[in-house]
């Protein structure tokens, strides 16, 4: 197969699967496995899909397979028994609140959030980091596909 049409077949795997999140709203490994299984698909020799799939994917897990699903369960630990709420308060009680900020990036609308009002709101973490003072962004902590809880 040509060079270019690879190319651009890949090119346009990436947007698919970049669609497929923010659009569709589908979890990242589903979109990631479906777009891979079409790309080779149409890439390789349908018979040697298969095999390869089982190459690349179990020399993936064989690698690092027991990390993610020890990490994975250290994290729903954390999460149920609330040790995460106590870490938090250990670092508030260590560093102080004062001028401490969140960015939020909010999946509803959040008209109804007044200044210096106290709310809850449950997203994704996706960093912490000084901020970027050029632009007025003040954050400590970066939170994404962010909900108001009621």
């Amino acid at each position: 197969m040509n060079t270019m049409i690879i190319f651009f077949l890949v090119a346009l795997s990436i947007i698919v699967v970049i669609w497929l999140t923010s659009r569709l709203r589908l979890q990242a490994f589903i979109a990631l496995f479906i777009v891979s299984l079409l790309l080779a698909l149409l890439t390789i020799p349908p018979d040697k899909v298969i095999a390869t799939l089982k190459d690349g994917f179990g020399s993936t897990m064989a690698s690092i397979g027991f990390l993610i699903i020890f990490g994975a369960m250290i994290g729903v630990i954390l999460d149920r028994t609330r040790a995460t709420i106590s870490i938090a308060d250990f670092i508030l009680l260590k560093t102080g609140t004062e001028d401490a900020s969140v960015n939020c990036t909010m999946e509803e609308d959040a008209k109804n959030i007044t200044a210096n009002s106290q709310v809850s709101i449950k997203g994704i973490c996706s960093g912490i980091g000084q901020g970027d003072e050029e632009l007025g962004i003040r954050a400590d902590v970066y939170l994404t596909r962010c909900i108001l809880i009621k």
